[in-house]
């Protein structure tokens, strides 16, 4: 018994949407823009460090770690096969580093 592979509904639907290919340069430009962020993160560290109370406290963390869930989502984004994740996973995987790229420097900024 042969069965034909079944598209998901969003991309039958959607002619516009972007293609697979595209998502995973969307993710790498995200790995780029992450040493960006990483360090402003070291700047506002640094800045408060020094004119602050001189200690980094649970935002600092929260931040660092959002900024190497940024990566690890980017890398899945990037590497893992077309045949593992479907189109709609990989974008909302590349939507998630970007929000967790963001989300590092706000929290360090924060604290």
């Amino acid at each position: 018994m042969t069965t034909t592979p079944v598209l998901d509904a969003q991309t039958q639907d959607d002619p516009f949407a972007p293609s697979s290919r595209s998502v995973r340069f969307g993710a790498g430009i995200g790995l780029v823009l992450l040493f960006f962020a990483f360090a402003l993160c070291l700047v506002l560290a640094l800045t408060d460090a020094v004119e602050g109370d001189g200690r980094a406290g649970a935002l600092f963390n929260a931040g660092m770690w959002s900024l190497a869930l940024s990566g690890l989502t980017g890398l899945g984004g990037v590497f893992v096969p077309q045949s593992a994740m479907t189109r709609a996973a990989r974008v909302h995987t590349v939507k998630a580093q970007y929000v967790l790229a963001v989300l590092g420097p706000v929290l360090v900024g924060l604290d």
